[in-house]
């Protein structure tokens, strides 16, 4: 029903991890619709797991296709073109080409997800139902003490990815140009 009540734009969020081992951090990718004229951000689908940076690639894409997300944003800390090359590389080989935003880490993650405390407390920020968050939601509920921190961070970067585009919630009553 949330998903009907407005029209959403969507852009999917990297969090990359360095490796694929299980005892270090997973790779987070996020999907999230926001609707200016309605004040909403939605948590629309989860991703973690130890990936590859082929298989994070794929599954990063296959969440943008199924979303239809123009906007793809990928925390570079410490990667730069080592991972935003692959990216654009397989835009051009499949012809699926999205807006790459570079997300840089600008504090600490714990103070990127306080940042979302905000959003979550006006009644701003939303959840796919049917466990499709329930990674995020184990993340937040045990914040600032959770084990894995990538799902929460990954979806904190909506601050920035629309702060970096430009997108703020509209007025009462306002048209989106």
């Amino acid at each position: 029903e949330l998903l009907n009540r407005a029209p959403l734009e969507y852009f999917v969020i990297v969090d990359p991890a360095k490796t694929v081992n299980p005892t270090s951090a997973q790779t987070a990718i996020v999907g999230i619709g926001v609707d200016r004229n309605s004040h909403m951000v939605v948590v629309r689908d989860v991703d973690a797991g130890y990936y590859t940076p082929d298989e994070m690639i794929n599954r990063a894409f296959m969440m943008c296709k199924q979303l239809g997300a123009r906007v793809l944003g990928v925390e570079v800390t410490s990667l730069n073109e080592f991972i935003t090359q692959p990216i654009r590389n397989e835009m051009f080989k499949r012809g699926e080409f999205y807006e790459l935003i570079e997300l840089k880490a600008r504090a600490k993650k714990e103070d990127r997800i306080a940042k979302m405390v905000s959003y979550y407390r006006q009644g701003y920020v939303y959840h796919l139902s049917g466990g499709v968050c329930d990674a995020l939601e184990s993340q937040l509920l045990s914040f600032p003490y959770s084990k894995l921190w990538d799902v929460m961070d990954a979806t904190a970067y909506f601050i920035e990815m629309l702060d970096l585009g430009e997108r703020y919630f509209e007025p009462p009553d306002s048209e989106d140009p």
